[in-house]
């Protein structure tokens, strides 16, 4: 969230955290009240915390990236064989035609 101190005559934006909303994903980030209420956000653990996730993040991208390249590897594959079989399914239609036009008697009573 954004806000300026009322007391800051410059009217400086400040930047922060909602202690209830950070609770509810990394309640460890949260300082307690002796009544055990959110109080504030541990900003001295932020950084470790966020180049943690970071680096969670960067491994899921390598991952991703290493699927994302044999996917697309097996796609290059598949559309070449989708291409051999267009090739052959064409040879075979022309063969088909040939045999149609040929009909030899012995044939043409075993085609439909």
């Amino acid at each position: 969230m954004t806000f300026r101190y009322k007391k800051d005559a410059a009217g400086s934006r400040q930047y922060g955290l909602i202690a209830e909303e950070v609770e509810r994903v990394y309640p460890e980030m949260v300082s307690y009240r002796a009544d055990g209420k959110a109080e504030g956000v541990r900003y001295d653990q932020l950084p470790a915390m966020l180049l943690n996730e970071v680096q969670k993040q960067a491994k899921q991208n390598r991952q991703l990236t290493a699927q994302v390249a044999r996917l697309t590897q097996q796609i290059g594959a598949l559309k070449k064989k989708d291409a051999q079989i267009d090739a052959l399914n064409e040879r075979m239609n022309a063969v088909e035609r040939q045999v149609r036009v040929a009909r030899p008697e012995h044939l043409a009573s075993a085609m439909p």
